[in-house]
């Protein structure tokens, strides 16, 4: 009786497993080995679709020169600017075409050239800003985006070609977008200045209106204070003060006497070293009082008469 004989295997080697593949209606088992070289040719028949269609894109676009990326490109990058140099040259013959060409007829000429009025307004708009050098950054955009980008304000326009922003976006930001996403993003922009400019405008409304508020009440204190009962009042508070500080000088001026006898007691000083203290300080006196002097004979000449007769006051005018 035969006996079956094992296969050996080398030791460490791991037992090959069998995978099952579809040959026909029956599964059949099929090694690792098998599974790889059909990877293996599945990729290389997709590398042999991938080449077969570059070289068809090569040949039709390329023009049949080797693919060189830098030749590529600066080619991509000249046709870029072509497009706009194009439009701006466009937005000339536009203007000058509206320029000679009666009311009406103009409409006429965008139908025959085959533009849209409203297209040929940003043309012209186009032609004009863009044919300042500082403007030269923005013809790197393309055609679409340019033309959205012309309702914008010079200003705005300039400071984004040097290196700033419009609606929050700079140039690479614009570059990357689509046409859409920048409309979008520009319809955003205006909506959010004109809600500002709405809030401004209300602030400055109610600001002009406290304003006319606070110009109407001085209007009318001024009037009140022109009437008999303001002016009483308004010359009476004036008395008070004026009085009321001159009262508060002749005390400092009484407060100094008691110094100076202080500082006689303390430095026991001289009657002449007295005397060159003491002059100065009576000479002021004198003055102050001749001031007070002259004022008593001015109210006396030109309102003691006006004084009621009950009032006791202490001036007595008497004419000479």
């Amino acid at each position: 009786m035969a006996t079956a004989t094992k296969e050996k295997r080398t030791p460490g080697r791991p037992k090959e497993t069998k995978a099952l593949e579809m040959t026909g209606p029956v599964m059949v088992a099929s090694s690792s080995r098998d599974s790889l070289f059909l990877a293996e040719e599945e990729h290389n028949i997709q590398e042999a679709v991938y080449g077969h269609n570059l070289a068809v894109i090569n040949k039709t676009y390329g023009e049949d020169l080797p693919y060189d990326k830098t030749r590529i490109e600066n080619e991509a990058r000249f046709y870029l600017k072509q497009s706009a140099s194009s439009m701006i040259e466009l937005g000339k013959r536009l203007v000058v075409l509206k320029a000679n060409t009666e009311h009406g007829e103009f409409g006429n000429c965008l139908e025959r050239i085959g533009i849209a009025p409203r297209t040929a307004q940003r043309l012209i708009q186009a032609s004009s800003k863009l044919n300042d050098p500082k403007m030269t950054p923005l013809a790197l955009l393309g055609r679409s985006k340019i033309l959205e980008l012309m309702v914008e304000d010079d200003d705005d326009l300039e400071a984004l070609a040097g290196g700033g922003t419009i609606a929050g976006l700079k140039l690479d930001d614009i570059d990357k977008m689509t046409t859409r996403e920048l409309a979008a993003a520009l319809r955003k922009e205006r909506q959010r200045r004109k809600e500002e400019d709405e809030i401004n405008q209300r602030l400055l409304e109610s600001k002009d209106q406290k304003l006319n508020q606070l110009e109407k009440a001085l209007t009318e204190r001024q009037r009140r204070v022109k009437t008999w009962e303001g002016v009483v009042s308004e010359i009476g508070l004036n008395i008070t003060t004026m009085t009321g500080g001159a009262i508060q000088q002749i005390s400092h001026l009484r407060a100094q006497i008691e110094q100076i006898q202080d500082e006689m007691n303390r430095f026991d000083l001289s009657k002449q070293e007295m005397e060159a203290i003491v002059k100065p300080f009576s000479d002021h006196i004198i003055l102050l009082a001749e001031c007070v002097s002259e004022l008593q004979q001015e109210f006396g000449l030109n309102l003691s008469v006006y004084m009621p007769v009950s009032s006791g006051g202490f001036i007595e005018h008497s004419e000479d």
